[in-house]
């Protein structure tokens, strides 16, 4: 993505940012958005050089947030937190039950801790009717993945239906995947409305369902706060997603590319 053809969707985002650099949120997600989607789900690394990016930029902006499905040690172990001390980057691991600060300390939301045993026992279940598929175990949120073995989901999506109307349990449609969780759980919408206060410009990077239900949120922000939807294209996109974006990149590659023509102009 040369600047030349980035398009003007994406110039009035740098624009935006550098009016206001200090009052700006800039709220990523990991799988898809900045990395490729992967057969092997506990595969996706980003290289040291898009890490530096990152508590680069955090430098430079008000907010830079990672908001992720993943769990807390899984983003701690990618974003080179201990190796960048002066960041200001943040994260959020399982959707928004764990927060980590710039430091890399993990702060676990245990509202739901009374589903821990149910959820474990749903997970064996799934394990059970699936041996071949990944069931990632998540505390409260489980992820029943079919992408190792795609003759799994239909098994996977009948163990989620029926925790669904038996135990009360919601589920979300993920990247080949299927998530299940109690109702109630905090999501990417909360952590939108937590760090839009504040913000004047607000730009959501994502892929999934789970970005679709963060686009909600920006859609209730005040008329104070100027929202930039961005969709990456890639795998399993959701049906009306890149309709709904104010900007759509073609793979994590563009938007590290984006990133980068961020904080170029951020330090001119």
């Amino acid at each position: 993505m040369a600047d030349a053809t980035i398009g003007t969707r994406a110039r009035d985002l740098i624009v935006a940012f550098k009016g206001d650099p200090a009052h700006s949120a800039l709220l990523l997600d990991f799988d898809g958005t900045l990395t490729p989607i992967e057969r092997d789900p506990e595969v996706p690394m980003l290289s040291d050089a898009q890490i530096d990016l990152l508590h680069a930029l955090s430098l430079s902006i008000g907010t830079l947030a990672i908001v992720s499905g993943r769990t807390a040690g899984f983003l701690v172990g990618r974003l080179g937190f201990a190796t960048h001390p002066q960041t200001r980057l943040v994260a959020f691991g399982r959707g928004g039950l764990d927060a980590i600060d710039s430091t890399g300390t993990i702060t676990s939301n245990e509202s739901f801790a009374r589903w821990d045993t149910t959820m474990r026992e749903l997970a064996d279940n799934a394990r059970e009717a699936a041996p071949l598929a990944w069931i990632e175990e998540k505390g409260v949120v489980l992820t029943f993945h079919w992408r190792r073995a795609p003759e799994t989901e239909p098994a996977l999506r009948e163990v989620a239906r029926r925790a669904v109307s038996r135990l009360g349990l919601e589920a979300r449609e993920a990247k080949q995947s299927i998530e299940v969780f109690p109702r109630g759980v905090p999501g990417k919408p909360e952590v939108v409305r937590l760090l839009a206060g504040g913000s004047r410009v607000l730009a959501y990077f994502g892929d999934d369902t789970g970005d679709l239900e963060a686009y909600d949120a920006l859609d209730r922000l005040g008329d104070e706060t100027r929202t930039f939807r961005v969709c990456v294209r890639g795998v399993d996109v959701p049906a009306g997603m890149q309709e709904r974006a104010d900007l759509v990149l073609d793979s994590s590659v563009e938007t590290f590319e984006l990133l980068t023509l961020l904080a170029d102009e951020l330090r001119a």
